[in-house]
């Protein structure tokens, strides 16, 4: 059995670009990446999960093709689904 550890890390003034219902949008704010789990060793491969924690929305804006320019949006918890999605397929 190895070595049980918890980690994180904060990601401070960030900005994710996703897709929403066919639409671009860009999240703006803080995020933590948590990971814990067991280490390898020499009878065990080791094993780990990974947490993202949104600590702050800053803002989410949708990008405005008549304008060609972003708008800010009210942000749905869906739309929050979306942004960990991203964040936990970049720190993967």
């Amino acid at each position: 059995m190895g070595k049980l550890f918890e980690d994180s890390e904060m990601h401070l003034d960030q900005e994710v670009l996703f897709e929403y219902e066919g639409e671009a949008y860009c999240w703006q704010g803080h995020y933590e990446v948590k990971q814990n789990g067991e280490e390898p060793d020499y009878d065990y491969c080791g094993d780990s999960e990974q947490e993202v924690e949104i600590e702050t929305t800053k803002a989410i804006l949708k990008f405005n093709e008549d304008t060609n320019d972003w708008d800010e949006v009210t942000p749905t918890q869906s739309m929050i689904y979306e942004v960990c999605f991203q964040i936990e397929r970049y720190h993967l």
